[in-house]
């Protein structure tokens, strides 16, 4: 063996060493090691130690120590900062999970308090738990706590979710009720007690909540009652009360039907962005139902306004050309033709 040639791989080998334990180990500026590449990278010098058959048997034994040295290094480190971690992972778990129980507790709590401020305060709650899921980014705890946390926010939204469809559904069925009423107003006191007592009961709908899919039927009970009124409104009477009665049901529909034309536009608008930031493809695709849902129901209230603000100017310009008439001598009641064509006509809030 030539020990100029031993000496010379020993120096080469030792300042390889040398450079990874200066960077590697010594240097504390790194943000964050990856643990496997170093090991990696350890046994490459590793094994050109093993490969060099010129090397003095005191130099392989001291660059053989300098290697279990790195070796034990990587390892104490790499426990260290696993270590660290799992205790901060620990943590955040707990002040997560604190934090999730209180929200949920809060909200059975508000719940239990039927007043407009506990009202206020439920939709604040529930805003805070919803927010709370951009709180889960990526490496903020180890797997096994991050799904700890995870179950316990999707448990705590179902437990929320069942609260809110039982109210929902009891909201519904005391309206229903409330509308059913207005039948036997309708059968005992006629059209006209029957519309104003309907207009009230829509009124305190305000300050109720309901899910989507309840408020739907709701409505659709509602207007199934307003036909019901109008079909039994006389065609009897002063013509021009009639044509009076009809651009006013008219336009009162155009009012309640653009406000609920604008609630859906908004609700297709918000359910369109929180697709993006969906958690879980089950939950967007049942924001992408609700979208189409809505989107259908917005084409045909569009369609209805249209036809309805049509039928508002066709009445307006009969009754101008009543009026007319009663100016030039004529009388207020309707001819034969009026009438007919008056009851073949749908009234303006009809579906």
């Amino acid at each position: 063996m030539d020990e100029l040639t031993a000496k010379n791989n020993y120096t080469t080998l030792h300042n390889e060493l040398t450079e990874f334990r200066t960077i590697h180990i010594e240097n504390h500026t790194e943000e964050k090691k990856n643990y496997r590449d170093l090991l990696n990278l350890a046994k490459v010098i590793q094994k050109k130690v093993s490969d060099t058959i010129d090397l003095l048997l005191e130099d392989r034994e001291s660059l053989t120590n300098e290697l279990n040295a790195i070796f034990s290094s990587l390892k104490q480190a790499q426990d260290q900062e696993w270590e660290t971690r799992r205790v901060s992972s620990e943590g955040t778990k707990k002040k997560m999970m604190e934090e999730i129980r209180e929200l949920g507790a809060e909200y059975e709590r508000l719940c239990n308090e039927p007043n407009d401020e506990a009202r206020k305060n439920l939709n604040k709650c529930e805003n805070d738990l919803r927010k709370f899921k951009d709180r889960f980014r990526e490496g903020a705890m180890l797997k096994e706590d991050h799904d700890e946390v995870w179950y316990l926010y999707q448990e705590t939204w179902e437990t929320v979710n069942q609260r809110k469809r039982i109210e929902s559904y009891s909201n519904r069925e005391k309206f229903m009720k409330d509308a059913e009423a207005i039948r036997e107003t309708l059968r005992t006191r006629g059209a006209g007690a029957a519309r104003n007592q309907l207009r009230e009961v829509q009124k305190s709908r305000n300050g109720f909540f309901f899910l989507h899919d309840d408020f739907k039927k709701l409505q659709t009970f509602f207007d199934e009652i307003y036909s019901e009124i109008n079909s039994k409104s006389s065609f009897q009477g002063d013509f021009l009360k009639m044509l009076e009665t009809r651009i006013t049901n008219g336009k009162e529909f155009l009012i309640r039907a653009k406000s609920r034309a604008e609630k859906i536009n908004s609700n297709i608008k918000k359910n369109e962005e929180r697709m993006k930031e969906a958690p879980s493809e089950e939950f967007r695709q049942k924001l992408e139902h609700w979208v189409n849902e809505d989107s259908s129901e917005y084409d045909k209230l569009t369609k209805r306004i249209a036809k309805v603000e049509k039928e508002v100017s066709v009445s307006e310009e009969k009754l101008k050309r009543k009026r007319d008439n009663i100016a030039a001598g004529g009388s207020s009641q309707p001819t034969e033709e009026e009438l007919k064509q008056f009851s073949e006509e749908n009234d303006t809030h009809k579906e």
